[in-house]
């Protein structure tokens, strides 16, 4: 009986390493996925905004220049709009174009026209001419319809941002207030940059505004919901359970994992009687700062007359709770029968961020 116990140890390590590699690969493609999904999201934001980044393009004569943080300006054409059309006047050489009601040169006698004093003494007067004061920078809308993750791109428009390149800032969080410090392509009425990236903090409602150069002229606060980057964490075992009888719960050392393994054991010595009933994990505890349940992994270590397999799980939401229904038939013949299993919990939440979550 000591030699079979101790070949049943022995099997049960052995098939605890193997179940052990199957799900954390298992935890590892499901990871894959969700992050293919991110990289799809993002692809199609891109897409999106293609045809306004194009725009861009064609402004800068077929290639986007960015302008550097510490405020370079390229060589931008002058947009019809930007000037009245007097060029001609500063060019020797050029004809003047005339049109109805356009520009007229200056006539002869009006060039040789005497200044009257009156003129003189209101000219000499009247002291500087009145500065003209700027509006504030106006934002109407944004590409990414108000909200982003970090690294996704944002078309702010609106008008009055100036032509020199000034600061576009994210408020992230409560007094979180983050200028954005990489490359920018910066125009009057477009602004593209990105969602800054910053770790450690949750989602949030948030606003995003513009600092004009060199006026400081600052633009109204516009809604922004930050949606931080996801990070994953997988838990093997915990304290927080309740286990069906007849059963017995132990820790198997190796595998993978650092941590080990919890591995639920079911037997029944009874030939005659079988058993069921629920495994429960997770009772009382609760996730915090959005973190949730993500997945749990189940996999068999030693089944004999016996099984197990996921009756609820609560997924998407900070109770980590899942139960296990096992059961395990009559021995007749044999000296015990068996329903052992591992599993692994997945939880997602804002990368950098404490999931609350307590492991003995």
């Amino acid at each position: 009986m000591q030699q079979q116990a101790a070949q049943q140890q022995a099997q049960e390590q052995q098939m605890a390493a193997q179940g052990s590699a199957q799900f954390e690969q298992a935890f590892q493609q499901h990871k894959s996925q969700f992050l293919q999904q991110q990289a799809g999201r993002r692809a199609a934001l891109i897409a999106q905004i293609q045809p306004v980044l194009n725009q861009l393009q064609s402004r800068q004569g077929g290639q986007i220049r960015p302008r550097g943080v510490e405020g370079d300006s390229p060589d931008i054409p002058a947009e019809p709009t930007d000037e009245i059309g007097t060029r001609a006047l500063k060019q020797p050489g050029a004809p003047l174009m005339q049109a109805p009601g356009g520009v007229r040169p200056p006539t002869m006698a009006a060039m040789e026209e005497p200044v009257s004093s009156q003129q003189a003494l209101g000219a000499a007067g009247s002291g500087p001419p009145p500065q003209q004061v700027m509006q504030n920078p106006t934002i109407t809308s944004l590409s990414v319809g108000g909200l982003g993750q970090p690294g996704d791109q944002v078309i702010v428009n609106g008008s009055g941002f100036g032509t020199n390149q000034g600061e576009v800032h994210f408020i992230l969080g409560p007094n979180k207030d983050v200028t954005y410090t990489g490359q920018v392509w910066w125009y009057d009425n477009q602004i593209l940059v990105h969602v800054p990236q910053e770790d450690g903090l949750r989602a949030y409602n948030g606003f995003v505004y513009v600092v004009r150069n060199p006026d400081k002229g600052k633009s109204s606060l516009t809604p922004f919901h930050f949606e931080p980057t996801v990070d994953f964490r997988t838990i093997i075992y915990t304290a927080d359970r309740r286990i069906g009888q007849p059963g017995k719960d132990f820790k198997i050392v190796g595998g993978n994992s650092n941590l080990g393994h919890q591995q639920i054991g079911h037997g029944n010595p009874n030939p005659f009687i079988g058993y069921k009933g629920n495994d429960e994990f997770f009772t009382n505890a609760r996730l915090a700062n959005d973190w949730v349940l993500d997945e749990v992994f189940l996999t068999p270590t030693f089944f004999k007359r016996g099984g197990a397999y996921f009756q609820e799980k609560k997924l998407g939401t900070n109770w980590p709770y899942f139960n296990v229904r096992f059961w395990v038939d009559g021995c007749f013949g044999d000296t015990e029968s068996f329903a052992n299993y591992i599993f692994l919990v997945s939880i997602r939440g804002p990368k950098g961020v404490a999931d609350g979550l307590v492991v003995p």
